[in-house]
């Protein structure tokens, strides 16, 4: 048994030290972020409350109630452009249509439209979404009746130069 235990010991202790040498880097890896096949370090990042719009035609002339108005984005990236991103570079949005709302059916007791659509979203291209928190939103609308719609009258606008 000391024959099978002290023979190679400098290999065994080489061996033993390659493997310290693996395991401390692998979680300082782990410790630091999800590590990439490319060798880079990929952090990630949550967003509360970033604003949701609504994207309508200009044709569609319904006022649209979203529940909930906001929600939180996780996004992943380089440690740089994870940490410089801000609220304001993210934009996340519904896209509706007015053929949607025709289509769609009338909430009972409320004449409201209620529709659910998910959340899309826009952002710089160096980062990647993970997720969207709530992933849709509750679009509610009453569609505006015609004496909402017209547009008020033009106004004249002076210039400051001279009238002939």
């Amino acid at each position: 048994m000391k024959k099978f235990l002290f023979s190679n010991a400098t290999l065994k202790v080489f061996a033993l030290a390659l493997a310290l040498v693996a395991w401390t880097s692998v979680k300082l890896q782990i410790s630091k972020g999800t590590s990439t096949q490319s060798g880079g370090t990929i952090y990630k990042q949550v967003l509360p409350n970033v604003p949701i719009y609504v994207m309508q035609s200009p044709m569609d002339t319904n006022v649209y109630d979203l529940m909930p108005m906001e929600a939180s984005v996780e996004v992943s990236g380089s440690r740089m452009n994870v940490e410089n991103i801000r609220p304001e570079s993210i934009t996340l949005y519904v896209s509706v249509g007015n053929n949607e709302v025709m289509k769609a059916n009338l909430t009972e007791n409320t004449n409201m439209v209620e529709m659910v659509k998910l959340i899309q979203c826009k952002l710089p291209p160096e980062l990647t979404l993970m997720s969207i928190v709530p992933p849709s939103v509750r679009l509610l609308t009453r569609p505006v009746g015609e004496t909402n719609t017209a547009l008020p009258p033009p106004v004249k606008l002076n210039t400051g130069g001279s009238e002939s």
